[in-house]
């Protein structure tokens, strides 16, 4: 979360101007919010009394609960998702940025789904027998991209002035994320003994297998808080 910290506050100090005579501030203000990936800080624009530019960094990590995929025992998945945003917003009427508006995004963000698993706490089937594997070392569980994603969203909000310098808003809308494949990663050199090592196969298949049958169209939504200067 530092480096995030200090990212914005280079890109703040660096890009303010002292104001001379009618010169106007090339950033307006600061954003301070949360979504379904975090939360976020940033700084925006204002282009004109309609429109509004603004850029954002996001950071998140959190275990999310316990899930079953197909083993013996569920297990703890946690979440990590970090990245940045840019966006365009504009307001249907000229009120000093109040009132409905559209919003269009564009994200670049490095998510994971992430587990690690100890395979001598589980039980496996061998035909008709239930045996376990004291001797096993533990599994590498994940679900994320290749690369950093690209994240196209379109949302509708709505803006109300709370003092002169602050308002609150808030946003619905929808983004394009295409989830990858689960995969496993075993953290040691010594091979996993075949009834381990086709239980987990078939679980993770098990997995991939509903994550194919996901649509990429999913919901975001957002509440946000802006500082004017």
């Amino acid at each position: 979360m530092n480096i995030f910290l200090t990212l914005f506050l280079v890109i703040s100090a660096c890009n303010l101007k002292p104001v001379h005579g009618e010169e106007r501030l090339p950033i307006n203000g600061l954003n301070l919010g949360i979504y379904e990936k975090g939360t976020y800080l940033g700084i925006f624009t204002n282009l004109n009394d309609n429109d509004q530019l603004d850029f954002r960094l996001n950071y998140l990590k959190i275990p999310i609960g316990k899930y079953d995929i197909g083993l013996s025992e569920s297990i703890k998945l946690n979440f990590l998702s970090f990245g940045a945003q840019f966006n365009y917003r504009k307001y249907f009427q000229a009120k000093r940025y109040q009132g409905f508006f559209t919003q269009v995004g564009i994200e670049l963000n490095h998510y994971s789904l992430y587990s690690r698993i100890n395979l001598s706490e589980l039980e496996y089937q061998m035909g008709n027998l239930t045996v376990i594997c004291p001797s096993c070392s533990s599994l590498d569980l994940h679900i994320k991209p290749k690369a950093i994603k690209l994240i196209p969203s379109l949302s509708l909000g709505w803006t109300k002035r709370l003092t002169k310098n602050i308002s609150l808003d808030s946003s619905i809308g929808v983004q394009y994320l295409k989830i990858n494949n689960a995969e496993w990663e075993y953290n040691s050199n010594s091979v996993l003994p075949f009834f381990v090592r086709d239980e987990i196969e078939d679980a993770v298949e098990e997995t991939n297998s509903q994550i194919q049958k996901l649509s990429p169209i999913f919901p975001t939504a957002r509440i946000n808080l802006s500082y004017y200067f």
